[in-house]
């Protein structure tokens, strides 16, 4: 059952962001609000996955998904989560939950590190080193050409996108395990077993350096975007976020 959506605009650091809104279903008269922060070059669709999450949580508490800019800049993602956290805050009542897929679960845990008061926070199939992670998602050859000062322009079925040496040199200014270390709240690690772009190892290693309480999940046979297994993570995280809302 798709559950009722509303599509809007949200005030961004340099331009609107577009974003969704899954209504909560619940019988509660007062929620929490979870938002979605999807991976490099994804959407708030997610293939279909944030979906399919948005409608599998949405008994339980609202969901904000939204778009990041086209840019990928890890520093304007975390300014444009900002932004979306701000609206969340102003317009709706109740506790702010994030939700960030690979990317923008690195942009969700250096965001958290920065600006407390975010009740829970879910990292699906997030990266320990950025670095690794993009040597794996570039390839060699593409990676190295950044790293040497070359633009990169990737043209493929997602599209055009043009990278520049500056998309790399970003992550030395960030440390995501000191981030988890500063991580107050509740913590979901989902991860999949195969992940051939983020190895399960860094997850691990992730959340041994977070904080209690927290949870990991592993998905069996599940690869980076859980291309088969977005019903099988949902109904991890509805169970998470059902136990952290008491």
């Amino acid at each position: 059952m798709v559950m009722p959506e509303k599509r809007f605009f949200i005030a961004g650091p340099k331009k609107p962001i577009e974003a969704v809104l899954t209504l909560y279903n619940g019988r509660k008269s007062k929620t929490a609000t979870l938002i979605v922060a999807h991976g490099f070059r994804g959407s708030l669709e997610g293939g279909g996955r944030a979906t399919l999450l948005a409608n599998q949580v949405s008994p339980l508490l609202r969901v904000l998904r939204f778009n990041f800019s086209a840019g990928q800049m890890l520093s304007m993602q975390i300014q444009e989560l900002k932004a979306v956290v701000n609206f969340a805050r102003q317009e709706y009542d109740g506790d702010i939950f994030i939700l960030g897929r690979s990317m923008g679960g690195a942009t969700a845990l250096l965001y958290t590190a920065l600006h407390p008061g975010v009740k829970g926070l879910i990292l699906w199939a997030v990266p320990g080193d950025l670095h690794k992670t993009f040597y794996n998602a570039l390839g060699k050859l593409n990676y190295l050409k950044l790293c040497a000062g070359n633009d990169l322009l990737l043209n493929d079925e997602r599209g055009k996108l043009l990278l520049t040496p500056q998309f790399l040199q970003e992550f030395d200014t960030y440390d995501l395990r000191s981030a988890i270390k500063a991580w107050r709240g509740a913590l979901l690690v989902i991860h999949g077993e195969t992940d051939e772009v983020v190895p399960l190892a860094e997850a691990k290693e992730l959340f041994e350096a977070a904080n209690e309480p927290k949870t990991l999940a592993v998905l069996q046979g599940a690869d980076h975007s859980f291309t088969q297994h977005g019903s099988e993570a949902a109904k991890y995280v509805a169970k998470w976020l059902e136990n952290a809302l008491g």
